[in-house]
């Protein structure tokens, strides 16, 4: 369906804005910094730097808890990933538990890993003739690098990479696909937590 104000009807899933928002977002700021669409479950979105700092800031009327740029929906479930999807107080107690983690220290230690990712990425594109700078390179290196803060066997590495890389990125561009493969990580990840209890429980080891 062909949007028809982008201020009351806009569709991030346009293939126009998509490709270039830059010219709506221009136009939203001077004539409705906060737009609104009925469309994908309906949304907000502000176009200002006040506008979203004045939203971030105001815990009692909006929430982290779905972070996603297609919302869950009815009986859908919500990705868990404090702090990032948590609100006060919780929020603040799961940042400071992440704090030393991400200390200078702790991060300069991180520093050969991250290097040595950074070269096996390029060794994969080798000599070919074009390569994707974000999917073949850059998307992987957080991603990993966080896998191996995380504990993350390096047999799970490719299951972690993809919950990543393909939960996250296809919401914006495919919201079908998304919401299949939210519920999709989510179960593997209840699954496999669930395995874990189990093995620590039993006292054993695999």
């Amino acid at each position: 369906m062909t949007v028809r104000d982008w201020a009351t009807d806009y569709d991030y899933f346009d293939a126009a804005f998509v490709a270039d928002p830059h010219d709506v977002w221009a136009d939203l700021r001077d004539r409705c910094p906060l737009a609104h669409t009925d469309r994908h479950g309906g949304s907000w979105m502000p176009t200002t730097y006040d506008l979203i700092a004045e939203i971030a800031y105001d815990t009692e009327h909006f929430s982290s808890r779905d972070v996603g740029v297609v919302g869950a929906g009815e009986n859908r479930p919500l990705l868990v990933a404090p702090p990032i999807t948590s609100d006060p107080p919780f929020h603040t107690a799961a940042r400071r538990l992440l704090l030393p983690a991400f200390a200078p220290k702790a991060i300069d230690a991180l520093e050969p890993l991250t290097r040595g990712v950074a070269r096996e990425l390029l060794d994969a594109i080798g000599d070919a003739e074009t390569a994707d700078a974000a999917v073949d390179y850059a998307q992987h290196i957080p991603v990993r690098v966080i896998a191996h803060m995380l504990g993350v066997p390096a047999a799970m590495e490719a299951t972690f990479t993809e919950w990543i890389i393909r939960v996250l990125p296809s919401g914006p561009t495919d919201p079908d696909v998304g919401i299949q493969r939210r519920e999709r990580c989510c179960s593997s990840s209840a699954s496999k937590s669930s395995d874990a209890a189990t093995v620590a429980a039993s006292g054993t080891t695999t």
